[in-house]
């Protein structure tokens, strides 16, 4: 009995410091967002790609990504959750010197191919889908850490992760406007090597982080085409429904604001940075009265 409470003490100490690096994790990784993927769009029009490249860039690695996430639920029967994510971490984070090696091709060594926002929306897509990848395992994982409050513990870490991508969203602004007129390519080039090394430092902590032992289930699974069947059926299918349709009807235009405001207004890196941050900022500031 008490080799068992000792047991149980030690696994809720583990849990514990798992939970400590997983806001640790979350706040590289936000870096590695606020620098660098919320930075793509402006790095597709600095290399000439036009409005329908741009929105293929916004909609085909989001769909793959999504539908990569089919496979990755079975994968979790032979390998474990640790080794899957950080395996997509470390591979979403080696994309990044593909896109400096992409703008080095363009800007210094003067290839301005009409491919080049082809190669890119395929690069973009492989980081995307590397990190879509990684999802369900990580929210199994995780479920398995956060047993107590989890609403709390998500809570705080969604506000603490927030918070870092907006302060990197804003530095690297600043950054682009200070390369501006100096060589943008280098401008890119911190954004995207930042990127790197945030999600090269949060795949590492995924390393260190405590797993509970994860038995697959097969009476739990569910194919997509089975969802789809069902979905009209229960409330999370409905639900499911509903956001479908809002996420439709929202990135019909979504994926052109930045073109309008960085080409069209001419808006700085900084002020358009800081149009798009106002929505998260709200979040923060709204959240907690809800």
């Amino acid at each position: 009995m008490k080799q068992e409470k000792r047991g149980s003490a030690m696994e809720e100490s583990l849990k514990s410091k798992a939970k400590k690096l997983s806001i640790k994790e979350g706040s590289a990784f936000s870096v590695s967002e606020g620098a660098g993927m919320r930075y793509i769009t402006p790095f597709a029009l600095a290399i000439n790609s036009s409005n329908s490249q741009i929105g293929l860039l916004s909609s085909i690695p989001s769909l793959i990504g999504n539908f990569s996430q089919l496979y990755s639920t079975r994968l979790m029967k032979t390998f474990s959750r640790k080794n899957i994510v950080f395996s997509g971490a470390l591979l979403q984070a080696f994309m990044w010197l593909f896109l400096i090696l992409l703008g080095l091709l363009f800007f210094v060594f003067d290839v301005k191919y009409y491919i080049m926002p082809i190669i890119l929306i395929f690069l973009y897509t492989l980081l995307t889908t590397f990190g879509s990848f990684i999802v369900p395992a990580w929210t199994s994982w995780m479920r398995d850490i956060v047993t107590k409050d989890s609403g709390i513990y998500f809570g705080k870490r969604s506000k603490i992760c927030s918070f870092v991508v907006l302060i990197s969203m804003l530095f690297a602004g600043l950054v682009l406007d200070y390369f501006k007129n100096i060589s943008i390519f280098l401008g890119f080039a911190v954004l995207f090597l930042a990127a790197f090394i945030s999600r090269i430092i949060s795949a590492f902590l995924f390393k260190k982080k405590y797993e509970p032992e994860f038995k697959f289930d097969d009476k739990y699974y569910f194919s997509f085409f089975q969802f789809i069947q069902r979905m009209v059926h229960n409330n999370f299918g409905k639900f499911v429904l509903f956001i479908s349709i809002m996420s439709f009807a929202t990135s019909i235009a979504s994926p052109f604001f930045a073109v309008y405001m960085l080409k069209e207004i001419d808006f700085s890196y900084t002020m358009w940075i800081t149009t798009v941050m106002a929505s998260t900022l709200s979040s923060l500031l709204f959240f907690p009265i809800l």
